[in-house]
């Protein structure tokens, strides 16, 4: 299936994957694996040929800079991963060399925000554990007071 330069293939059994079209890299994301593949020249004089296979599970966050007259970014925080802050106005220069980002020009931008939005949309709609809530904190029985002293123990008082 394709539409407008957006590629969905229909992998047996599975949701469609999604493909994104950038210049140092072509990003597959089938709803639990997002895969970036490294070929062509650009992709090996920058990050390297290869593939990175990534679980939804441990992207944390999206960063995204949408392209102006030249070219538009988006990097995959990972968790445990160290994230460093680009210089200003060298984001997508940067981005071009670190493993978890691809760049893209004007014309794929549609192609990756519907990657955008899918992924965004696993992680946000993963498994992540809910916070347990914490019993509310009783008031002492009638007559009794908390020790001054703070060592959390309960004193009577009769007046």
């Amino acid at each position: 299936m394709s539409s407008g330069g957006i590629t969905a293939v229909q992998p047996k059994g599975g949701q469609p994957v999604i493909t994104a079209h950038g210049t140092n890299g072509t990003v597959y994301f089938d709803g639990h694996i997002l895969k970036i593949v490294r070929s062509g020249l650009i992709a090996r004089s920058t990050v390297g040929r290869g593939v990175k296979e990534i679980p939804v599970e441990s992207i944390t966050a999206i960063q995204w800079k949408s392209p102006g007259i030249s070219t538009g970014m988006i990097q995959f925080t990972l968790s445990g991963g160290s994230e460093r802050r680009s210089r200003f106005g060298h984001q997508s220069r940067e981005a071009m060399r670190d493993e978890n980002s691809v760049v893209f020009r004007p014309h794929r931008k549609r192609e990756f925000e519907s990657l955008a939005t899918a992924v965004r949309q696993a992680i946000g709609g993963g498994s992540r554990p809910e916070p347990v809530p914490q019993p509310p904190t009783q008031a002492p029985p009638p007559g009794w007071y908390q020790d001054p002293d703070g060592t959390g123990h309960q004193r009577w008082w009769d007046g």
